[in-house]
């Protein structure tokens, strides 16, 4: 009886040693696998952190692109604007001109008209005379 008795300690204490052996290996292979996820979850931050900063600064690019396509557009409104002004400049000084012309011209036909008049009564006045 002592010795089935001290056997089945042996056995109890064979299986508690093969228990905290299966219990110690479980653990390992839990803690393997935290570092693991904890490796990973850093290398995935890492890659967030980049990501992140690429996706700001072609954030600021664009932004600055579109400030920039503004100044543009702004710039070429003004010019257009400048111009019209400058056309409409041009084409008044071109009307201004042409009246003057008209009038110089209209004058001088006058004052032709007039001469040849005064010539023609002289020469009239000369055969009469």
């Amino acid at each position: 009886q002592e010795k089935q008795r001290i056997a089945s300690l042996q056995e109890e204490e064979e299986s508690q040693n093969l228990e905290a052996e299966e219990k110690h290996q479980a653990q390992e292979k839990a803690e393997e696998r935290i570092r693991m996820m904890e490796f990973e979850q850093k290398r995935l931050d890492k890659e967030h952190k980049v990501a992140l900063a690429e996706a700001q600064k072609q954030a600021k690019i664009a932004a600055e692109e579109e400030k920039r396509r503004v100044e543009v557009q702004q710039q070429k409104q003004l010019l257009e604007e400048q111009l019209r002004i400058e056309i409409a400049r041009h084409n008044e000084i071109a009307e201004s001109t042409r009246k003057t012309f008209l009038h110089i011209s209209a004058t001088e036909a006058e004052e032709k008209r007039k001469a040849q008049a005064e010539a023609a009564e002289r020469i009239a006045i000369l055969e009469s005379g």
